[in-house]
């Protein structure tokens, strides 16, 4: 493993057939805003190859995993040496940056808009999103939100539309 980063060496390993037996000992956690959130877990054994796929050579604070599946019970002390958050059964897990997003969603603005005026929108939308507190996708108005953020291109559209109208984000 001469010349590889720790992440590309752990990675390397864990990609090695061989080495499969190694991905299911391991204890899988998803972290949100550098928190330790939920420990991920296949609700399929053939799933663990999705976790392995998520693994970035060179991670950034960009990235993006939205994991789908069914938040259980706080682990038992015995897992994952103690830690106490909950598990998440998971079916499917998807993994992109942030980059990536913002250059699918520039297909969807239309001939009103500029270029300039829907990124600067969707990038100022999207980063709200992200950092609402506490959006580990607990609760339904959460999960809600995040799918929308990453699956309803309709969203960016809108907010664009009503800067061109001279509306602005508003919390409460």
């Amino acid at each position: 493993m001469a010349g590889l980063t720790n992440q590309k060496a752990f990675l390397s390993v864990l990609s090695d057939k061989d080495n499969r037996y190694l991905v299911r000992q391991l204890c899988w956690v998803l972290t949100i805003e550098g928190m330790d959130t939920y420990i991920l877990q296949p609700r399929d054994p053939a799933e663990f190859d999705l976790l392995v796929k998520v693994i970035r050579p060179a991670p950034s604070p960009m990235d993006i995993d939205i994991v789908i599946g069914v938040r259980g019970p706080i682990a038992p002390s015995q897992m994952c040496n103690g830690l106490m958050v909950p598990v998440v059964a998971f079916d499917q897990i998807y993994s992109f940056d942030r980059h990536s997003l913002l250059e699918a969603l520039k297909e969807k603005r239309t001939e009103a808009m500029s270029e300039e005026e829907f990124t600067g929108t969707a990038k100022e939308l999207l980063d709200r999103i992200m950092q609402l507190s506490d959006n580990a996708g607990a609760t339904d108005e959460h999960r809600a939100l995040n799918y929308l953020a990453v699956r309803y291109d309709a969203i960016y559209v809108k907010a664009t539309e009503m800067h061109q109208r001279n509306f602005a984000f508003y919390e409460e």
